[in-house]
């Protein structure tokens, strides 16, 4: 369909063009094609190879999002959707718009679309793992138990995705931590997490590491060893 639609208004380009070009300029048949033809290339190219990420685009909105100005952020990526809705930035800020303001909700719907555009990505599953955690706790238990396993999945692909992702580790510690065995929660994988953080950065592993201590000191019955000091990982 997209080609479809390339082919018709790059037709109506070269019209155009032949309608407005002197008439000396394409007399013969040779003469026009090497008059439309690199014409053509270029209208076609154009057309046919849109730009997937436009980081120029979205920097002014970046820019906006991070220094808190949310109605012109709000604003920006609403327009910005609305002129590139391949690209997963304008829903991504969205969903981060949305959650800072507790619509979760809202802001997972927006996640997932981002997600379903750029399925890659290690934020966009971090935040919608964050959305449906706060979800969680404003649902019945039965609902509860559906959101826990969404809530595993996200930041487990999250970290699949980007192994440096030092949050999204830090978020499946706690979640190891924070479930029953039956929904995926172990003191052992939480372990797991708070070393390859501390592997990745000393002062995060140290904040891993009491962290682990504090949410693990009544699960270390189960099987687990209690974790080196700080000063040992150093």
């Amino acid at each position: 369909m997209l080609r479809r639609k390339c082919k018709s208004v790059t037709y109506e380009i070269i019209e155009g063009l032949c309608d407005v070009l002197p008439a000396k300029h394409y007399q013969d048949s040779t003469t026009r094609s090497l008059k439309i033809y690199p014409l053509l290339f270029v209208a076609l190219f154009t057309c046919a190879c849109p730009a997937k990420y436009r980081d120029a685009d979205i920097a002014e909105g970046r820019h906006l999002f991070e220094s808190g100005q949310r109605a012109a952020t709000q604003q920006f990526f609403e327009s910005f959707s609305k002129q590139h809705p391949e690209n997963p930035a304008g829903a991504y800020y969205r969903g981060r718009l949305a959650f800072s303001a507790r619509q979760y909700e809202e802001a997972a719907q927006w996640l997932e679309k981002a997600l379903q555009l750029d399925a890659t990505n290690s934020d966009y599953e971090l935040w919608l793992g964050r959305a449906y955690g706060h979800r969680a706790t404003q649902a019945s238990l039965g609902e509860q138990f559906f959101l826990a396993r969404k809530i595993r999945t996200h930041f487990e692909r999250a970290v699949e995705l980007n192994p440096d992702n030092i949050a999204a580790r830090a978020d499946l510690m706690e979640y190891y931590l924070q479930a029953p065995a039956f929904l995926g929660g172990s003191t052992a994988k939480a372990r797991s997490q708070v070393e390859e953080i501390s592997k990745r950065d000393v002062s995060e592993g140290v904040k891993a590491w009491e962290r682990y201590e504090q949410l693990g000191e009544g699960l270390l019955g189960e099987g687990g060893e209690p974790p080196p000091e700080p000063s040992v990982i150093r």
